[in-house]
């Protein structure tokens, strides 16, 4: 799914045609915000985050990549790390657990409500180059691809 948040892409802004920071509207640990990160009137009051949650219910994916902006690194899940270290070594960024409540995320709302899949961010940086482009989506292709094999998935399992 190249974006769930298709207004605020065409405008150029965080938040979606309402404001909202559709990142901050997921029910995990959400709360009132303002500013930049407005998460709503409440958890899922956005029919993008209503259908992006509708999708990883019936989904129930294993494996979830949120793709965000500008820190440039991929943010370690409090559960299972092995696909974000991967990613992190095929992309070349770093790996860091970013601190803070980040209230509202839907990796963090996926990770709770699914403890047995990972769900993380890639946080691209300010200026994405078309090699980037490329190098990140051939990362996910070879996840996939070694996710796919009996012995890597294994790994996934005890991390």
């Amino acid at each position: 799914m190249p974006t769930i948040n298709p207004d605020g892409v065409a405008a150029g802004t965080r938040g979606n045609a309402h404001g909202v920071d559709l990142n901050r509207n997921f029910p995990f640990r959400w709360r009132p915000l303002d500013g930049g990160e407005y998460s709503g009137t409440g958890p899922l009051s956005e029919p993008e985050s209503r259908a992006a949650y509708r999708l990883i219910l019936r989904e129930k994916p294993d494996v979830t990549i949120w793709f965000h902006q500008p820190f440039g690194l991929v943010d370690r899940p409090a559960g299972n790390p092995f696909a974000a270290r991967r990613i992190s070594r095929l992309i070349g960024f770093p790996l860091v657990r970013l601190r803070g409540p980040y209230p509202g995320s839907a990796s963090r709302w996926q990770n709770h409500h699914f403890p047995q899949s990972t769900a993380f961010v890639v946080e691209l940086p300010r200026q994405v180059s078309a090699a980037l482009v490329t190098r990140s989506a051939a990362a996910v292709r070879s996840l996939a691809s070694e996710l796919a094999s009996p012995a890597v998935a294994a790994g996934l399992a005890t991390g």
